[in-house]
């Protein structure tokens, strides 16, 4: 997953953009976990960062006794937090 960060204000700040999780139903898992968090290098104001998130097996696995993949509909989401989601893509493990 890639995403372009771009300090929209006037002064120059760090962002810690974060990805989040939606299981398939069937996985029985929180409504949102967290999969990874990247510090961005200090943004001046207009600068953009490319920030890339790369999703493991262990990523869209749920553990049983081990480590089970899940198959089905996972929709990531990027934000601020887990409650200032801003994008949100629907893919699917078969």
């Amino acid at each position: 997953v890639r995403i372009a960060v771009t300090n929209v204000g006037a002064d120059a700040a760090h962002d810690v953009p974060q990805l989040y999780l939606a299981f398939p139903h069937t996985a029985q898992q929180p409504a949102l976990v967290l999969r990874g968090y990247r510090k961005t290098p200090l943004l001046h104001a207009r600068d953009s960062y490319a920030c890339t998130f790369e999703l493991t097996r262990r990523d869209l696995s749920t553990w049983s006794g081990g480590w089970v993949l899940q198959r089905g509909m996972f929709t990531a989401h990027l934000g601020a937090s887990s409650r200032d989601l801003r994008l949100s893509r629907d893919f699917e493990i078969s």
